[in-house]
């Protein structure tokens, strides 16, 4: 999976993505660069944006593709369209629904009279006739940066967009591809739900990209022998190819990066990585 900032080329997808729950097109255009998108392996499987007037926002467009929801997308979406928001200076936040107050309300939101709308978003056409009368006004006050916090997202993201951009350069076709072909090479053999435990995805998302390494000669299925209900998966001698390539693809790009870090703070980055690696880990195993 990966959030993104939305292209022009998006625009199709995207206006598919909000006809599907009948959400307004009028002014999405207008605001698409603070407009983002999550995609895998090319697809458009959600997006959302804000229109921008500092120190409010007004979120809209939030959609994600039917056949991908509950699956923790909108939610990633959302807390990237936060961010943004944050990055833009605004402390407050606030939507218009006729659907999804349910929703929003889970997210931190509180229902407020329309009345109680900044002016300043009386510029978008969402507030013009665009939404209906009818439409729930909320309201969300955005927590100040914490700056460990943000600075970890911002780490996060460009590693993983790194990751993406190598791994593309290797031949792979995902990121959630890699991380099972990953996941098989220190194992030697795992099932579908090892992967599941281990990597914390959809199961059936997984089974998908499974199937598709199976259908690359990647991987192969064996019978496990005590359980009817599933089977071993392990990599091929094509599989192992690929994972020394990808390897050693991912290994290049970390030896470039340090070169932009003198020699003598190498040792220090490693220390503090292998220190936040046990607080991760440790938070993960708690989820």
């Amino acid at each position: 999976m990966v959030i993104r900032p939305v292209t022009p080329q998006d625009w199709p997808e995207i206006e598919h993505l909000l006809r599907e729950p009948q959400l307004p097109l009028q002014g999405a255009r207008d605001h698409l660069s603070t407009f983002v998108v999550v995609t895998e392996d090319e697809s458009l499987l959600a997006v959302g944006g804000l229109e921008v007037y500092p120190p409010v926002a007004l979120l809209r467009s939030v959609a994600v593709a039917p056949e991908h929801q509950g699956k923790g997308w909108g939610k990633a979406l959302f807390n990237r369209l936060v961010e943004l928001a944050r990055t833009h200076n605004c402390s407050d936040l606030y939507l218009l629904t006729t659907t999804a107050a349910g929703y929003f309300s889970r997210q931190g939101f509180q229902t407020i009279p329309r009345s109680e709308l900044p002016a300043a978003l009386s510029a978008s056409q969402e507030l013009q006739g665009a939404c209906p009368d009818s439409a729930l006004a909320m309201h969300l006050k955005l927590t100040p940066h914490f700056p460990a916090a943000d600075l970890l997202r911002q780490v996060t993201r460009l590693h993983h967009q790194l990751q993406q951009q190598t791994i593309s350069c290797a031949g792979s076709e995902s990121l959630t591809r890699c991380h099972v072909i990953s996941e098989l090479g220190k194992a030697g053999r795992l099932t579908l739900m090892d992967l599941v435990a281990r990597l914390k995805l959809d199961k059936a998302w997984l089974s998908r990209n499974v199937d598709g390494l199976l259908r690359d000669g990647k991987v192969v299925k064996t019978r496990h022998p005590t359980d009817r209900r599933a089977s071993w998966i392990e990599l091929t001698a094509a599989g192992n190819q690929h994972l020394q390539q990808l390897n050693s693809a991912l290994d290049a790009q970390t030896a470039r990066v340090l070169q932009h870090i003198p020699e003598e703070q190498h040792q220090a980055i490693f220390e503090a990585l292998s220190t936040l690696h046990v607080a991760l880990h440790t938070e993960f195993q708690k989820g």
